[in-house]
């Protein structure tokens, strides 16, 4: 069991009023020794790779059954059997390459990649997936935005600091080119001319910050429309092609992307783009073939970008692999790994913080009576999800198509068809309110603002995040439990009210149920917070502030309003609430377990890709930013003006 609170982590040379994220974890941090095959190490990785240990359990078991009687079991082992992907070489991607090579026209190629779409691998200039629509959100829709490159992000292109990452690309898409058959000659210099395409790709793009506003990447138009936007593709045809039948209306993220693509691909020559759709395939295929292609994988992906040292174990790649089939592991794991004693303890953090986000929003002064009406009556129809779903997915159909004598590639594309093709059902479909996008053995949490629901899997409900109650000790640990899963929770309820959260109204649409005024005072205090996290600093490169925003906003309020909840609490429980360390208030505790719940190591070039992709801020700073701005943490540990851990009066911010 985890120590709740292990003195062995804490730095006490450090004090708590300068930084009090190396306070609480700052041995730690030196102590702990990143696993080379990862690119981080923390709290939450440490869980994540519980969670994979508890499912590889139920592999093995299931791989004791007779062949044939378990859909994951079959793919389990076909996954795992590395000598027949040796032995296959380039046969199960062979057709598909002489098929690209064999297009002759532009509508040729365009009805490939849609068959490619429709046979689960994705391998367009743009998404498209089924959704549910932002401005009526009882029913789904087709969403659809700008992609295809093969760089995390339209920077990697245009910065020259991150130049040597796309050296790095270069040599991955030569190195992909090399293995599935192109002369080393030939494939640099189709390097060069694909690297290129992408670049004016990247160039068409918006920032990844402008793609988080829902408003201004609402845009939707008719077929006819789409199709006066980016009349080089035949649209219907494409759609019919991929397995969406019927398309009528689209909702575009982006209507200068699809004006400029259009542009772009009517004047790049039929011959590069099959070459760009070969590199498109292959990056896809990569690591479900052989060692070779494993291998060019990793040294690029995880490697390169992640600066990863070495390969997870072979069974660690399956296991993610497996998540195609999430809801046949859900029974599995919930029986094993989480009681019903959990979900009602849990349900009942909820409604504590629930109750205190509403008591918050009646004290804020800076919001008129009649947005504060529509904020409570947003948060008075919050959908909670706790622990697994009711309802699972019936995977019969793979039964007897899905078996470990097949390739892995072919399996992994029969999975993903299906998963596909149900979600593309859904198009003009009544949403599904029962359906949850994590399974219960991930260890994560979400709001969904078309849906105003909050979702916490059953693994993240478990130590350290979460001490359920035992006889020993009937409330669990109160203070250590609201400060971390009980931050989660109120963060997840906050992204409802976060910069593009708040867009949406009680029902799950983009309505404004603000006042001008109140709107305004709103975007002020997220002015705020953005110019205090671009000072912010991760191996030298300061955060995008504007880009981590909403999750920003989202700690902020986590932090008080789970503090206001956890008050509550232990006003209802008395003497019952004792201190877990003998040392700390339960106060204390408090804020010392939404610190322990942050604590991450990570390598350079990890971090650095998730400053310029990634909305959430590193650990020390999802840990000391809120804090700083919080007078009740001030208060737990005498922090003062002048001390690290002091925001100024005149900077320091307070939304929810």
């Amino acid at each position: 069991m985890t120590k709740p609170i292990d003195i062995s982590n804490f730095d006490f040379s450090v004090s708590p009023k300068e930084s009090f994220y190396k306070y609480v974890n700052g041995s730690w941090l030196i102590k702990t020794k990143i696993p080379k095959e990862e690119s981080s190490w923390g709290t939450f990785s440490i869980l994540r790779d519980k969670s994979k240990e508890d499912l590889k359990a139920i592999f093995d078991e299931l791989l004791k059954l007779e062949p044939g009687t378990s859909l994951v079991a079959e793919f389990y082992a076909c996954a795992m059997d590395e000598e027949a992907l040796e032995k296959s070489g380039l046969e199960p991607i062979a057709e598909d390459l002489k098929q690209i090579d064999g297009i002759t026209s532009l509508e040729e190629f365009f009805t490939k990649s849609a068959e490619f779409s429709n046979d689960g691998v994705s391998c367009t200039m743009f998404y498209n997936f089924v959704f549910a629509d932002s401005k009526n959100s009882s029913v789904n829709t087709l969403l659809m935005g700008q992609a295809g490159l093969g760089l995390p992000d339209r920077d990697y292109y245009l910065q020259e600091s991150k130049a040597d990452k796309a050296e790095k690309y270069k040599e991955y898409i030569k190195n992909l080119l090399v293995a599935a058959g192109s002369a080393e000659d030939a494939a640099l210099a189709d390097t060069l001319e694909i690297y290129a395409l992408e670049k004016q790709i990247a160039e068409i793009s918006i920032p990844r910050e402008e793609m988080r506003d829902p408003v201004k990447n609402y845009n939707k138009r008719s077929l006819v429309e789409l199709q006066a936007i980016c009349p080089v593709i035949s649209w219907e045809s494409f759609f019919t092609t991929a397995g969406i039948p019927g398309v009528d209306e689209v909702v575009l993220a982006n209507i200068s992307y699809f004006e400029n693509l259009n542009n772009l691909l009517a004047n790049t020559s039929l011959e590069l783009l099959k070459k760009y759709l070969k590199v498109r395939y292959l990056s896809t295929a990569a690591k479900y073939l052989n060692k070779e292609f494993q291998n060019i994988n990793f040294e690029f992906k995880e490697k390169a970008l992640a600066g990863i040292k070495e390969m997870q174990p072979r069974w660690k790649y399956a296991n993610e692999w497996v998540n195609g089939l999430k809801d046949l592991l859900c029974e599995l794991y919930i029986k094993k790994h989480f009681s019903e004693e959990a979900k009602a303890a849990a349900a009942e953090m909820v409604k504590y913080i629930l109750k205190a986000f509403e008591e918050r929003i009646e004290e804020i002064e800076w919001m008129s009576e009649e947005t504060k009406e529509m904020a409570k009556l947003k948060l008075s129809t919050f959908r909670v999800k706790i622990g697994y779903p009711d309802k699972l997915r019936d995977y019969s159909p793979l039964e007897g198509k899905v078996l470990r004598s097949n390739h892995l590639w072919t399996n992994m594309r029969l999975i993903s068809k299906f998963n596909d093709d149900y979600r593309k059902a859904f198009y003009k479909q009544e949403v599904d309110r029962d359906q949850w996008f994590m399974p219960p053995y991930m260890v994560n949490a979400y709001y969904n603002p078309t849906g105003n629901e909050i979702v916490f899997p059953a693994a993240i409900l478990q130590p350290p995040y979460f001490y359920a109650p035992t006889p020993e000790n009937p409330l669990g640990e109160p203070a250590l439990n609201f400060g971390a899963i009980g931050g989660v929770i109120a963060h997840e309820i906050s992204h409802g009210f976060d910069d593009s959260g708040s867009k949406y109204d009680h029902t799950g649409n983009l309505v404004n149920w603000w006042t001008d005024s109140d709107r305004e005072n709103f975007e002020k205090r997220t002015e705020l917070i953005i110019q205090q996290f671009n000072e912010y600093k991760t191996f030298g490169q300061n955060l995008n502030g504007k880009l981590c925003a909403g999750e920003n906003i989202a700690d902020l309020g986590g932090v008080s309003v789970a503090y206001k909840a956890f008050l509550e609490y232990k006003k209802a429980h008395g003497d019952q609430i004792k201190s877990a360390s003998g040392r700390f208030t339960p106060e204390q505790e408090f804020f010392i377990s939404w610190a322990q719940g942050w604590r991450i190591q990570m390598r350079k070039e990890s971090a650095l890709l998730r400053i310029a992709t990634d909305p959430h801020s590193p650990g020390e700073h999802r840990t000391n930013g809120p804090l700083s701005n919080f007078e009740p943490f001030h208060a737990a540990f005498d922090v003062k003006d002048g001390d690290g851990m002091f925001q100024s009066l005149d900077k320091r911010v307070s939304i929810w």
